[in-house]
């Protein structure tokens, strides 16, 4: 999961960075007159990766469907695992703004935390 994570991080930001260079499109020029090529190839990438994006989402919730004893449908998908939760050896795991779940790293048990925390 932690390399999954990194991956969705490293796609969002590469949706960022292409839709900048896409509002910059206008400067473009060829032979005198303003070509939408890099606009559509530009566009092409960022449907590319949020396609991408949505099938990694997906993997991750397929993943935590397979993890014993615990309902996937009580939480939503881990966008990524920053560096803190590595070196700390521990992720959240949340519904909306409430922490429902904590994941040992080490271990891979599943704490419930009863009642729910806000994030």
């Amino acid at each position: 999961m932690i390399r999954l994570s990194r991956i969705i991080k490293e796609l969002k930001e590469a949706r960022a960075k292409l839709t900048s260079v896409n509002a910059q499109t206008d400067y473009f020029i060829i032979n005198g007159d303003n070509s939408d090529s890099l606009y559509n190839s530009t566009c092409a990438s960022i449907r590319n990766c949020l396609y991408s994006e949505k099938y990694l989402h997906l993997s991750v919730s397929n993943a935590c469907e397979c993890l014993d004893g615990f309902n996937a449908k009580s939480m939503d998908p881990i966008d990524y695992i920053s560096s803190n939760d590595i070196r700390n050896k521990f992720v959240d795991i949340c519904k909306g703004n409430k922490i429902v779940a904590t994941i040992d790293l080490i271990t891979g048990k599943i704490i419930s935390l009863e009642p729910e925390q806000n994030n």
